[in-house]
């Protein structure tokens, strides 16, 4: 696992209080979504999404 993915924990502890369906959508890998829109606004969150796609 990459640096990146350790950057990518923050966004998803924070789904897990504030939408715990949506963590539970992410965790079986159905869907990002919730996610996405939570941090999408964040440069730093997109630069290390693309970089952690990129190690995949």
């Amino acid at each position: 696992m990459g640096q990146a993915h350790q950057y990518l924990l923050p966004a998803l502890n924070v789904l897990t209080y504030h939408d715990p369906f949506a963590w539970h959508e992410a965790k079986a890998g159905a869907s990002y979504s919730a996610m996405y829109e939570l941090a999408s606004h964040g440069r730093l969150f997109i630069e290390l999404l693309d970089e952690t796609i990129e190690e995949t």
